[in-house]
């Protein structure tokens, strides 16, 4: 329970009590659970309660804020306008959330050529690197036949084959009739005029053959010269694509194309540096805690244009005196009370406990115990005033009762309650043996069982507010 709640509470049964019992006094007795407890006026200064089983916590409590994780400022690095802000405060975001960006047309317009270049650099080198198609095959073989077609028209009816044979025949007669000059000048001494005639008739007919085959050649060639050259190049040109795209790229070709690949992964890398710079994003999941902007505000570089707060995990930082210092280390499980939201209780965790203490006006020494919560809990902020209960033991499904309706002899530390005799139904003293003490309940290891049932003396006689 909350400090400020528990003297509030104090402060109200301090007041009811005597009200009460004058009441009491006056108006007679209510009507009683469990029989009359012995009848008469008194039953109206008793409260009574029926012992059965739960839980029992002993818990070391203190007090402080409730503290968020990591509050962060956000700021451009750059001056400009607001042009969208996608928020508001309170609201709960996630890391990478887009909170506002600034006016971008210009950046946003080069961030999307500079991916274009990617994707085309990028399908370029893939194109280039891929294993040989067997289209590209038929398309280049498809090129040659029709380059060398081409060049067939261009020398009218006759087959490239043919023209090539009517060369090579006029490429025969001229070594032909080389040879038989050289045997006529150079062959040696004749002994006779007829066999000088007969050297000169043998120049004179490889001479006329020569000129057989050319003509035949030239009849063959009746197009266009100057078309037949440029189709006999078309046709080199057709193999050397096919020789290349059996071949595939060169190292170089395919370097080149990597360059162009990195140049352009570069350029984006500049463009979306500069894109990102107008827009803010969230750093980690959290709330906004302040925002101080609205579209079309003119912001300048390093002002603080929102804030948020990091609430995984919130957490409490308490301050435990030397006394009970030594019960709690890190990992124990806790509960937290805050002020604002009444009977909301948020499980924790006790994550650190200082190592070193500071000492107070008073001469006591309190050490800082950080408390992490669990679940975030949307009804939570932070700064609430909060009660953290740390568990340092428990006993799970006993006997217990309220420490209200406990006597304890602080003389002897023997604790009494009035218990009902089921047999009169009078109430008498019995002394019990308590186990684990909680701050609200105390476990009974003997003298009790579950269904008896006990009363508390609210006349002053008896009863001990706290159990004294």
């Amino acid at each position: 329970m909350p400090i400020r709640r528990s003297l509030i509470i104090f402060t109200i049964l301090a007041l009811a009590l005597p009200i009460a019992f004058f009441a009491a006094q006056a108006y007679g007795p209510p009507p009683q659970r469990g029989g009359d407890g012995g009848g008469g006026r008194a039953q109206s200064n008793f409260s009574f309660v029926v012992v059965e089983t739960g839980d029992v916590e002993a818990v070391v409590s203190a007090v402080g804020e409730i503290e968020a994780d990591e509050t962060v400022d956000l700021s451009y690095t750059t001056a400009g306008r607001i042009a969208q802000v996608f928020v508001k405060e309170t609201d709960y975001i996630l890391e990478g959330d887009l909170l506002m960006r600034l006016e971008n047309d210009t950046a946003r317009i080069a961030y999307d050529e500079a991916v274009l270049s990617v994707e085309l650099a990028e399908l370029d080198l893939a194109d280039l690197t891929a294993p040989v198609d067997a289209d590209d095959i038929r398309i280049a073989e498809a090129n040659v036949a029709a380059a060398e077609g081409n060049l067939r028209g261009s020398y009218g009816t006759a087959s490239l084959a043919e023209i090539q044979a009517a060369e090579l025949r006029v490429q025969q007669a001229e070594d032909r009739l080389q040879t038989t000059i050289d045997r006529r000048i150079i062959g040696g001494q004749f002994d006779s005029d007829e066999e000088v005639s007969l050297a000169d008739a043998q120049v004179g007919e490889a001479s006329f053959n020569l000129e057989i085959q050319q003509l035949q050649l030239e009849d063959l060639r009746t197009g266009d010269f100057a078309a037949a050259n440029a189709a006999a190049l078309g046709v080199e040109r057709a193999k050397a694509e096919l020789e290349q795209v059996l071949a595939g790229p060169s190292e170089l070709e395919v370097e080149q194309a990597e360059v162009r690949v990195e140049q352009a992964l570069a350029r984006l890398e500049s463009a979306e540096t500069t894109l990102n710079k107008t827009e803010i994003r969230a750093p980690f999941d959290g709330f906004v805690s302040l925002l101080n902007v609205e579209p079309g505000t003119l912001i300048a570089p390093g002002e603080a244009v929102a804030q948020m707060v990091d609430v995984e995990p919130l957490s409490v930082t308490v301050e435990v005196d030397e006394i009970d210092i030594g019960l709690i280390e890190p990992g124990m499980r806790a509960n937290i009370e805050v002020d604002a939201l009444p009977d909301v209780l948020l499980p924790a965790r006790l994550a650190s406990v200082a190592l070193v203490g500071t000492q107070t006006s008073g001469g006591i020494v309190n050490y800082d115990a950080e408390i992490e919560l669990n679940d975030v809990n949307p009804l939570v902020r932070v700064g609430m005033t909060a009660e953290a209960n740390i568990i340092v033991d428990e006993a799970l499904n006993v006997v217990r009762i309220p420490n209200a309706y406990i006597r304890l002899d602080r003389r002897t530390n023997q604790a009494f309650v009035q218990v009902q005799n089921t047999t009169t139904n009078e109430f008498e003293e019995r002394e019990i043996t308590l186990g684990l003490r909680g701050e609200a309940f105390s476990q009974v290891a003997g003298g009790l069982t579950t269904g008896d049932i006990i009363r508390a003396d609210l006349s002053g006689n008896q009863f001990e507010l706290f159990g004294g």
